[in-house]
């Protein structure tokens, strides 16, 4: 992995499952067949798909902390890495994005950022739909 900070490569799970990221397109869902009934490639890929969504379910939710429910979090500024949460979209799909502006309302709080994509396109999102990636001195500070 890089250390520059400005690299749109991150770490994902498809690091541990295959050692790099993925570039192949998903494969029809064999997550809730039974073992008995797969081949083995199936059944590889009845084990990814079940680690991805485990990942979608129970790691996402965990980057994106609502302020009104907690004591507060850091909101987000220029240079954050987000992941584009867009809704119906493979894992393999996802978006990632780095801050490139962000809009505060009258009232202070940013609602509405810039992003800049891998492409180089800039758009404006919600922040509701961003999942700020933890960065190394979060980590450590935790």
């Amino acid at each position: 992995m890089s250390s520059d900070p400005f690299d749109m490569d991150p770490l994902t799970p498809a690091h541990f499952l295959i050692g790099g990221p993925m570039f192949f397109h998903p494969e029809p869902d064999v997550s809730n067949e039974g073992p008995s009934r797969l081949s083995k490639w199936n059944l590889v890929q009845g084990l990814m798909q079940t680690f991805w969504n485990r990942w979608h379910i129970e790691y996402l939710p965990q980057l994106q902390v609502r302020g009104k429910w907690t004591a507060g979090c850091k909101p987000l500024v220029v240079n954050d890495l987000v992941i584009v949460k867009e809704d119906n979209m493979p894992p393999a799909r996802w978006k990632l994005a780095r801050i490139t502006n962000v809009h505060p309302g009258s009232d202070g709080k940013t609602r509405v950022v810039t992003i800049r994509l891998a492409n180089g396109n800039e758009i404006k999102r919600p922040v509701v739909k961003l999942c700020r990636l933890p960065v190394e001195d979060e980590a450590e500070a935790s």
